[in-house]
């Protein structure tokens, strides 16, 4: 942009100003006044080396994403993956949990087919949610708290399916109180412990306003 003395200049050289010095200074200082600046929050958020979302909250994704797919992969693979099958070393600890959850081992039961499928569905979208936080896109924060939906809620169905007096209980005849706790309940519930703290993170900041307000304060 020009000096404002050169700008000034212009104006008094014009027959609508004529010498009116300081009327031409005024209208200057006017539309620099009324020129757009930028927001300072977003300064703020752009300059940030990290995106919207906590460090533990994007590991979260990237480990459920692999969890998720290393689980998906085992179903739509059977009977290669089953126990003695060529890629059983991959899946090595199904050959226990397959005991347990028998819907596992049946190769005609379409839930655990159907929940394969929407777990790739739900990889693809905790990967891109990584992507849009790395670049800071506005709509981060809306798809986490979506995935993050989805993923609590499908969990929530494995259990009252796996649980009486929604499920079959034949899928469960002959396991022991114990070895259902320690390898169907507690690791199953971290996809219900996590998602609900995650969801609980997201909550007071799913507006863009909110969301903005909180970056401010932590720069």
């Amino acid at each position: 942009m020009p000096p404002i003395e050169a700008i000034e200049e212009t104006y008094e050289s014009t027959s609508l100003f004529g010498n009116d010095k300081s009327l031409a200074s005024e209208l200057l200082q006017n539309r620099l006044r009324s020129k757009p600046r930028p927001n300072r929050q977003w300064q703020a958020i752009a300059s940030s080396a990290t995106g919207f979302l906590p460090g533990w909250v994007i590991t979260w994704f990237v480990l459920t994403a692999a969890i998720c797919t290393w689980d998906a992969s085992f179903i739509m693979l059977r009977p290669l993956s089953f126990p003695e099958g060529r890629l059983s070393q991959f899946w090595y600890p199904y050959k226990y949990y397959i005991n347990l959850d028998k819907r596992y081992g049946n190769m005609e039961d379409s839930y655990v087919y159907t929940q394969s499928l929407m777990n790739y569905a739900e990889v693809i979208l905790n990967l891109y949610t990584c992507y849009l936080d790395k670049i800071r896109s506005k709509h981060t924060i809306p798809l986490a708290f979506t995935v993050t939906v989805m993923t609590f809620w499908k969990t929530v169905l494995y259990f009252l399916m796996f649980a009486e007096p929604c499920g079959d209980t034949s899928y469960r005849a002959g396991n022991s109180a114990l070895s259902e706790f320690f390898l169907v309940i507690i690791p199953n519930g971290v996809w219900l412990v996590l998602p609900l703290l995650v969801l609980v993170k997201l909550w007071a900041h799913i507006t863009p306003k909110e969301h903005l307000e909180l970056k401010s304060r932590n720069e």
